[in-house]
């Protein structure tokens, strides 16, 4: 029986015997267990690897990879009128950057509180609303800190002046200005002043007329100070490649190393003035770029546009 039990399993090995084929057959036996405890414990390893993963790789868990809590900062914002008359219903933003950061309204007393992760150092605070013009503040911030603000909006003004605007007035305008709000909705990257009008304005850089007819931007201009240009330029803007720029005749250095410097969100508004002049009659106001900065900031070089500290309407908690 046992002959033929071995013939029947191990048909077509004539050469086998009955020892040795019971011997392979412990030995399969053997292997698979072995292998079926190599995958229980991949198995065991995987779920542990996954519990490790849900308790410390997610963003939005309660701790941080490093076992601490995330620190969030609160911030008291009451926004009032020229007549310090409380403002319900108004949108208040704070902003790292060009990235709104959290968003709320205010309350019937014109109070909204908002409360955030605090991963930077400096926050720009913006309330707005229809029928004014819109007011910011730029806040240093600790980590935890809790700090109050206050914020007056002015009525915005429904006159109509008397000047005729023509075709030409609008299309110099549309090419040469470009403010805060528009620099802010823009889906670009955007990292200077540079990046703002290579994006949104690049006639800013060689004029309606082209480089043949006015040349490139020559000169800076920061709330009403004319930048000199007596440094070394940044190299890092040296290849830079312009639109409408051609190699043969370049944007001076030192003009592109001060508007790179300019950080987009410190900016209220941009304009130019070409070579045909305009409503500034000063040394170095043709085929030159007027930049006005925002309240509580400031251009120093060579760091660039700071923000100034100002406690006149903040308080901390």
């Amino acid at each position: 029986m046992r002959q033929t039990l071995s013939k029947v399993v191990f048909r077509g090995h004539s050469k086998c015997g009955y020892a040795t084929c019971v011997g392979n057959i412990a030995a399969c036996l053997r292997s698979r267990r072995r292998v079926l405890e190599l995958l229980a414990t991949a198995f065991v390893r995987a779920r542990y690897l996954l519990a490790v993963l849900l308790c410390y790789g997610l963003p939005d868990t309660a701790l941080t990879q490093s076992g601490t809590k995330p620190v969030f900062s609160v911030l008291s914002v009451r926004v009032n009128d020229s007549t310090s008359r409380p403002l319900s219903t108004l949108e208040v933003l704070v902003r790292q950057g060009r990235r709104t950061v959290v968003a709320a309204r205010t309350a019937s007393n014109g109070m909204a509180t908002l409360s955030f992760r605090d991963d930077s150092t400096v926050f720009e605070v913006v309330a707005r609303q229809i029928g004014f013009l819109p007011a910011s503040r730029f806040v240093r911030l600790l980590p935890g800190d809790t700090v109050e603000l206050s914020l007056t909006l002015v009525r915005a003004v429904q006159s109509l002046a008397n000047v005729r605007v023509t075709a030409r007035e609008s299309a110099r305008r549309r090419a040469y200005f470009v403010d805060a709000a528009t620099i802010a909705s823009s889906t670009r990257r955007i990292r200077s002043a540079l990046d703002a009008i290579v994006a949104l304005r690049p006639n800013m850089l060689t004029s309606i007329g082209g480089r043949r007819v006015c040349g490139t931007v020559q000169e800076v201009w920061v709330n009403g100070w004319r930048i000199p240009q007596n440094f070394a330029p940044d190299p890092m803007v040296l290849d830079r490649m312009l639109p409408g720029v051609s190699p043969r005749a370049p944007v001076s250095p030192q003009v592109l190393t001060i508007l790179e410097s300019i950080r987009p969100e410190h900016i209220a508004e941009m304009s130019y003035i070409d070579c045909f002049g305009g409503p500034v009659d000063a040394f170095g106001s043709k085929n030159a770029v007027f930049i006005v900065l925002k309240p509580d900031i400031q251009y120093r070089w060579p760091t660039g546009t700071v923000v100034v500290d100002d406690t006149t309407s903040i308080r901390r908690v």
